[in-house]
C-alpha cells in the first residue's frame, strides 16, 4: 500500500519572515542601526505589519494583498 504525504509549504513571503529575511525584519535592522532610540516609532510599525502578516497568512493561508500584488514600477 502506498502512503501519500501532503506536505502544505507556507506561502514565498512567509518563508521569508519565518527566516527573518523579509523587508519587514530587514528595514527595521537597519533602522535600528542607522537611528538607534530614535527609530522606536518605525520599528514598532514594521512590528506591526509584522503581527498582521502573521494574522492573516493564519487566517486565509496567503500572503498579504500588498506583498502577493506588490510590483516592481520605474523611479522615472
Amino acid at each position: 500500500m502506498d502512503i501519500v504525504k501532503m506536505v502544505i509549504l507556507p506561502p514565498p513571503f512567509d518563508m521569508r519572515v519565518l527566516n527573518h529575511l523579509d523587508r519587514f525584519h530587514l528595514a527595521k535592522e537597519v533602522a535600528e542601526d542607522v537611528y538607534g532610540d530614535k527609530s522606536s516609532e518605525f520599528t514598532s510599525h514594521m512590528d506591526d505589519k509584522l503581527q498582521q502578516h502573521h494574522d492573516y497568512i493564519r487566517e486565509t493561508g496567503a500572503d498579504l494583498p500588498e506583498i502577493r500584488n506588490w510590483e516592481w514600477k520605474s523611479l522615472k
